[in-house]
Order: structure tokens, then sequence, then C-alpha cells
């Protein structure tokens, strides 16, 4: 589990390298895990994020296979947007990917409290990993 936030600003520094990469499948095969596959021309890399306690994790990993069965495809809203920035909110233990119409945010709390979720760019909910209730209300960090 990531718990420190000069983690989390490390691995933004480190995922600066696939700004223009776009995102072409967004799925889910675990429960809890989150798959998001980016390309830029014949490079592919896959963001692999996690919510399991206690093993929270967003990694950035060249290879990673798609299970043949039992996967289901989500966010499709942002298949085909470019990577504009990746940065560290707040000092917080949130990642932020930025597109030119949305936000990803990746929270990572632990303990059952970090969850993926996509924004329009004025920072309006439209999609959860893990809490549909928080759709159509407003992003905001205390």
């Amino acid at each position: 589990m990531i718990t420190h936030k000069a983690t989390i600003s490390s691995l933004a520094n480190e995922m600066l390298s696939v700004i223009g990469f776009s995102f072409s499948q967004i799925y889910t095969q675990t429960k809890g895990v989150l798959i998001l596959e980016i390309v830029n021309g014949d490079s592919v890399y896959f963001i692999e994020f996690s919510t399991n306690s206690p093993y929270d994790r967003i990694l950035l990993t060249p290879k990673h296979s798609r299970a043949k069965a039992n996967t289901k495809d989500l966010f499709g809203v942002l298949i085909g947007e470019a990577i504009t920035n990746i940065s560290q909110v707040n000092d917080d233990r949130i990642l932020a990917i930025s597109t030119a119409c949305h936000n990803i945010y990746f929270k990572l709390f632990g303990h059952n409290h970090s969850d993926v979720v996509i924004t329009t760019k004025k920072d309006k909910i439209i999609h959860s990993l893990n809490n549909i209730n928080l759709i159509g209300t407003k992003f905001y960090i205390d």
C-alpha cells in the first residue's frame, strides 16, 4: 500500500513519460482492480490500479494479459483521449491524470477508501470504480 505522499510524488514524476499516450482499453477482470491500456504508436503500457486492501497499488507496466473471459469494459468515455498531464494533488495521496475533456483521480487512501474517479473538467463526477453514489456530485479535496 502506498502510505506516503512522497511515493505518489515520485510516481507522478515517473509517469510523466506517458504524456501524449491515448487510452485504448479500460477494463476490470478482478474485483477492485482496474487496468488502463495506453498507447502511442507502437508503444503500449498498462496502468494497473488496485483498491484491494492491504495491497492498494498503482503500477505502470509494459506487460499485462487480459483474460479471455470474465472481463468488463469500463469508462468508455476515456477511450481515444490522450493524456495531457499527470500530477499529485495538493501533496496528498491522490494522483491525477488529465485529458482534454476529463480528469481521472486515483485516490490511494488504503483500507477500502481507495477509488478511481472520472470527472468532467469542472470536476463533476461521472464515473467511480467503487462508489456509484458519488456520480453527479462534485469532486473536492479537503
